[in-house]
């Protein structure tokens, strides 16, 4: 997706993204594989807070995507935001101590990672 748009350094650890009719902008931090970690409570377009599909259907003309592609990605999206909300209510309460004592398997099951939102 560079190809198509990328964020720019506006100093200080924020950034810019153009994109038709909309400008993105947020704090980040970059990650070791050079991607940027965004702070969500930063995150802004046209100055308002987002919902999480605002990009999406902004990004749809500068990508070419059809309706069903969309409705894809917001449905893949929907599905990685409930599973990071499941997590996130697993973990609740359980101290590093917690987690070494559990067995590798319901570790596995409490870990971030794979599969995330990506297209």
């Amino acid at each position: 997706m560079s190809r198509f748009f990328h964020a720019e350094s506006q100093g200080d650890g924020r950034y810019c993204i153009n994109l038709p009719g909309a400008q993105w902008r947020f704090s980040a931090e970059r990650g070791i594989w050079g991607w940027l970690w965004i702070d969500a409570q930063t995150l802004r377009c046209a100055d308002e807070p987002v919902l999480a599909q605002t990009l999406l259907m902004q990004l749809k003309p500068v990508l070419s995507m059809s309706d069903a592609t969309v409705a894809e990605h917001m449905q893949d999206l929907y599905a990685t935001l409930l599973g990071d909300l499941q997590l996130l209510k697993a973990r609740r309460g359980l101290s590093a101590s917690d987690l070494i004592d559990l067995d590798a398997d319901r570790l596995q099951c409490l870990l971030s990672g794979h599969p995330k939102f990506a297209f």
